[in-house]
Order: structure tokens, then sequence, then C-alpha cells
């Protein structure tokens, strides 16, 4: 099977509202737009991977199971509006962390780790790809890993979306809410293949 583009996609503060260490199901809550940012990308037959660092697994705030039962409550969510995720690649490992996950790891962003392991199992074509994130560590793991192009998605983006190429054939897309990055240059608003 030919590999194919994916959207990469941040969780917290971009799928789901960042309430801190969200621990509990209950406390999920989906950003809005979120469904709407996965159904764009099912429409152009590109898979759908969150990528997610979660220190506080590492700090001891919360554990493997709590993380897992956190990530079924968003597939829940978005499945009731009609969006899925193919997979949930995620990092635990953090500089202040307690072992054994202290120090620095290649998964973590903004190291592309988790997106070039995701390259290999999941059959992505990195180079057609695209991350959706709201920090600049988003950006900079779409870059090192050789994606076309990142959406940073924030509420401190300008009104007006800016789209900006620095002529080494990455594109990025800054805008505030996922409403105005689907509207202004995205490629997943582009006709289907």
């Amino acid at each position: 099977m030919p590999a194919r583009p994916a959207l990469f996609v941040d969780r917290d503060n971009l799928l789901i509202e960042d309430r801190g260490f969200i621990c509990r199901p209950a406390d999920v809550v989906l950003k809005p737009g979120a469904a709407d940012l996965l159904l764009a990308a099912r429409r152009r037959r590109w898979g759908r991977i969150v990528v997610t660092n979660q220190s506080g697994i590492a700090r001891g705030l919360f554990d493997w199971a709590a993380f897992h039962a956190v990530n079924a409550r968003m597939i829940e969510l978005l499945a009731d509006c009609g969006a899925a995720l193919d997979a949930v690649v995620a990092c635990a490992w953090h500089p202040d962390g307690l072992p054994p996950l202290a120090g620095d790891h290649v998964w973590r962003k903004p190291r592309p780790g988790m997106l070039l392991t995701a390259q290999i199992r999941f059959g992505v074509d990195l180079t057609a790809s695209w991350l959706a994130g709201d920090r600049r560590s988003d950006i900079d793991a779409a870059r090192a890993a050789g994606l076309a192009g990142a959406m940073l998605i924030h509420d401190r983006a300008p009104a007006i979306p800016v789209v900006s190429d620095r002529g080494d054939g990455f594109t990025m897309l800054e805008a505030r809410g996922i409403a105005a990055a689907l509207a202004c240059g995205s490629p997943l608003m582009e006709q289907a293949a």
C-alpha cells in the first residue's frame, strides 16, 4: 500500500480544552472546530494521528491508565460529531520527570521522533503531511520531520490568518481558531483527490 499523507494533531489545547494536567475523562471538553478539522482530513483521505507530549506522566501527576481514559472520552466525543482518529502517539518523557521517564527523548516535541515513528508504523508520506498544533514546539517538530507544513492555531494569533513560506518548502499557517485555519489557505480545504 502506498504511503498517504496524514494530519498530525496535537491533543491539549487543539482537540481538547487545556485545563492543566487532564487526568479525568469528565474534564474532557472538545475545542470548537476539533471535529471539523478531523473531518476535513478524512475528506482528503488523509490519516489522522494525534502526537502529544504528556509530561504529567513523567512528573507522576497521572498514569498511563488515566491518559488512556482521557483519550477514550475524547474519541467518544469526536465520534458523536462523526469524526475519528487513526492513532494516538504520546511521549511521557520530560527533563523534570521522575525516573525512568526523566530526561529528554527523541519523541518529545520539538524533536520529530513521534512523527518519524508514525511514518514507519502507519505508512505516512511525511512530505505531503501537515501538523496542527498550538505551540512553537509543534511547528519545530513538523519542520524537523520534513512535513509540507503546519498550522499554528492559538488564541494569540493575528485576527487575520497569516500564511508564510520561507522558501524552504515548508508552509506555516497561523490562525486564531480552527475555523479560521480551515478557511484560509489550509491544504485540507482543497478539493479531494
